[in-house]
């Protein structure tokens, strides 16, 4: 389990995943943002919850997360991973179901990661061959009525 921060910066946002409970399963999804500040070299990793912002992890963590979250971003691929928003609209956290990246084998990479874009690739060949089969230019129906010049027309 990995803790988010800087919640309370998003309070009303992450409160309202709660809808009453005081824990909530949810799907968070994790994004780069550029070093805050001039002095600052190191990315931070932004959780979002149905693409609003609900915090950070730590510096330390994001470095953890980065290069897989850039070589997904490469893919077109957003990682996403189960979350747990535990609290009240005074006080929420969030709590995230993930391994760290350099936990993961190179068969789950290359499966999720780069199999997913070969997936999505192949998908774009379906759909684009789709689009220009109905752009194609069809026979006229009678070319394709099977008793059009059949015996039956001779006579």
């Amino acid at each position: 389990k990995i803790q988010v921060t800087g919640e309370e910066q998003h309070l009303a946002e992450v409160s309202s995943l709660l809808a009453g409970s005081s824990q909530q399963p949810v799907v968070a999804t994790l994004h780069v943002l550029p070093a805050a500040s001039a002095k600052s070299t190191k990315e931070r990793v932004q959780v979002r919850v149905y693409g609003e912002a609900v915090g950070f992890l730590t510096p330390t963590m994001s470095e953890h997360f980065v290069a897989l979250l850039k070589a997904c971003e490469e893919e077109g691929v957003t990682v996403a991973c189960h979350a747990v928003v535990k609290g009240n609209q005074l006080k929420a956290d969030v709590e995230l179901d993930t391994v760290r990246a350099g936990d993961l084998g190179d068969d789950w990479i290359s499966h999720h990661l780069y199999g997913a874009a070969v997936q999505r690739d192949a998908d774009d060949i379906v759909e684009a061959a789709l689009a220009a089969s109905e752009r194609t230019v069809r026979p006229p129906d009678m070319w394709l009525d099977k008793t059009y010049g059949s015996d039956t027309d001779n006579g």
